[in-house]
């Protein structure tokens, strides 16, 4: 592989910082000064958060317009290249799932996956680049979304992704504090504490701001997926459905085909089937095996029926044959629900599928075929 073709080193990787954020702009800020104090420095080339529309307007007025984000740049002594925020794709708002609205805040179930959904797909559009490494962070917003901003990482974060949680000490993290609380300046400021018993205020020096970024170990599941993960996420909750499934494969039983006399049996169950029916489901299984992709239509199964020498459809015409075709596979179900009585290994072992497909989805770790 020449140098134009090797993927990038973890250094030279564009470090992305993700955060989901608030009415609290603050935490973007001292997790970005957090970062720039590590040793060696870790200052992000962009920098992005994950918002309601109430959020992203906290985030324009007090760290854009009002050139907050401008001055910590210049503090931490950033680079042209580094710490970019600002711009239209820094601000990711959440959308509602029925309406094309953009979501005021998170109050309802619905609300709530479409948080997970608007999170998993930033988080995951990130990832899924091998020339990005990305920090997320999970300070700001509602809990929920500090929950999914985790969750999203496990499921599509890599090893040297990171995931972290700014820590700022009182009084500095309240809203009485005027001015805002951003990030310690390095020439000190005085700031106002007004003490709602007696509304007098008291002055405190930003010398006594500690900011502590804390690491959360996580463990990347991605690798585990890469099958699944391949494929469109269908949101946050199809996700994770679809990769409980896969986890359940483990817990199936050992499917054993014994071909000699057309017997399958799981666990304590077993069938036999006719020779036609047999050739068929085989067909499936052996497919499955090999690790082919299932057949989609009748006619292609067919076809690949007749390859294997094992189905002679005589002098049926087409349409003939592929009406035969499904009613065999109408009694290979019925067999199988009759046997197995287990809905979940009926239809994994059932030949026909949504869409069209055709085949069987019983892991091919836990089948034992038999000449």
């Amino acid at each position: 592989m020449d140098a134009m073709q090797r993927p990038p080193s973890l250094d030279e990787r564009e470090i992305v910082l993700v955060a989901v954020t608030g009415e609290s702009p603050a935490v973007l800020t001292e997790t970005a000064w957090a970062l720039a104090r590590e040793r060696p420095p870790c200052r992000p080339r962009r920098v992005v958060a994950i918002t309601t529309s109430v959020g992203a307007e906290r985030l324009r007025k007090e760290l854009v317009d009002s050139g907050v984000w401008e001055d910590l740049r210049r503090e931490l002594k950033a680079r042209p290249g580094e710490l970019l925020f600002g711009a239209s794709d820094s601000i990711r708002v959440i959308g509602s799932r029925r309406e094309a609205r953009d979501l005021a805040d998170i109050v309802s179930a619905e609300d709530h996956f479409a948080a997970a959904d608007a999170i998993l797909e930033t988080v995951r559009g990130f990832t899924a680049n091998p020339e990005t490494r990305v920090v997320a962070s999970l300070a700001g917003g509602r809990k929920t979304m500090g929950a999914f901003m985790a969750l999203a990482l496990t499921l599509v974060g890599r090893p040297e992704d990171r995931l972290c949680h700014v820590l700022v000490n009182a009084p500095f993290d309240s809203p009485r504090l005027t001015p805002r609380f951003f990030y310690p300046p390095r020439t000190a400021r005085v700031y106002a504490l007004t003490d709602p018993r007696d509304a007098k205020a008291r002055r405190i020096s930003s010398r006594q701001a500690r900011i502590a970024l804390a690491e959360v170990p996580f463990v990347p599941l991605a690798r585990l997926f890469e099958r699944d993960l391949r494929q469109p996420a269908g949101g946050y909750a199809g996700l994770v459905a679809r990769l409980r499934g896969y986890l359940a494969e483990g817990e199936l039983p050992l499917l054993h085909v014994e071909c000699g006399t057309r017997r399958l049996r799981v666990a304590n169950a077993a069938l036999v089937l006719n020779p036609q029916e047999f050739a068929m489901l085989d067909l499936a299984i052996r497919r499955r095996l090999d690790g082919a992709a299932p057949v989609h239509g009748w006619k292609d199964f067919s076809d690949a029926l007749k390859s294997t020498g094992a189905w002679a459809p005589g002098r049926l015409d087409e349409p003939e044959e592929i009406e035969h075709l499904r009613k065999l596979a109408n009694a290979i179900r019925r067999k199988l629900q009759q046997a197995l009585r287990q809905p979940d290994w009926v239809e994994r072992l059932a030949l026909t599928r949504e869409r069209g497909v055709i085949g069987v989805e019983w892991p091919a770790s836990r089948i034992a075929r038999a000449p």
